[in-house]
């Protein structure tokens, strides 16, 4: 994985990741109901665990993730308005 340090230069870290298929879930965006297959990611190093989320429709369009950032930034949830 690539990330950005405090002094906006990009490092590479090695890390082991999988994606589990939780299933189905319909997520409310807008007001607007939509079908997902819910997607987990896990990514481990050595001394580091990360898990981000995925909302995907059926024709594979991210509605809505939450994507690690950095430590301290955390995790940010992202949604797609409109496609």
């Amino acid at each position: 994985m690539r990330f950005l340090d405090g002094e906006d230069d990009d490092y590479t870290r090695s890390m082991v990741c999988s994606f589990s298929d939780i299933g189905p879930e319909v997520i409310t965006i807008f007001d607007r109901d939509i079908s997902t297959t819910a997607v987990i990611e896990e990514c481990r190093s050595s001394d580091e665990e990360i898990r981000n989320s995925y909302w995907i429709g059926s024709d594979g369009f991210i509605w809505r993730s939450i994507q690690y950032v950095s430590p301290s930034l955390g995790y940010f949830q992202i949604e797609r308005l409109f496609r």
